[in-house]
């Protein structure tokens, strides 16, 4: 896929926006450093069953034979992705798992920030820095 297709709504996230979120990524380590915890598979989220589905779609958009659809069957499927994302990131976490898989889509398991609609993935935004404020 190309460049142009994996990121074509980075231009959504504003200069304010994106100096807060590149503030925040010395708070990485600090979160990366918190003790894992072991959950039942009864217990999953909503979030981690959205999150699932969205990496099935990206891997697939991804892959040789989602870069081989016709544009419009690509671009369908890739605007489902993003609502997707929309709707994962407006579902409250629980914990930082969902903080953390809710990051890992809108930046498309980190090669860019995406957000297919940057509104929707403000709240990410600001679990993460409350996560942040906490830890300091």
């Amino acid at each position: 896929m190309t460049e142009d297709r994996a990121c074509a709504n980075d231009t959504a996230l504003s200069a304010l926006n994106r100096r807060r979120f590149l503030a925040m990524a010395p708070y990485a380590g600090a979160a990366a450093a918190l003790p894992a915890v072991a959950m039942p598979a009864a217990a999953e989220t909503p979030v981690a069953a959205m999150y699932r589905e969205w990496l099935a779609r990206w891997t697939f958009l991804e892959s040789e034979e989602g870069g081989n659809l016709p544009e419009d069957e690509f671009e369908r499927l890739n605007d489902e992705r993003g609502a997707l994302e929309n709707r994962m990131c407006s579902v409250p976490s629980r914990d930082a798992r969902d903080v953390i898989l809710k990051l890992a889509a809108i930046t498309m398991q980190g090669e860019c920030f995406s957000g297919a609609d940057f509104q929707e993935s403000e709240p990410v935004l600001r679990e993460i820095v409350a996560m942040a404020e906490a830890m300091a």
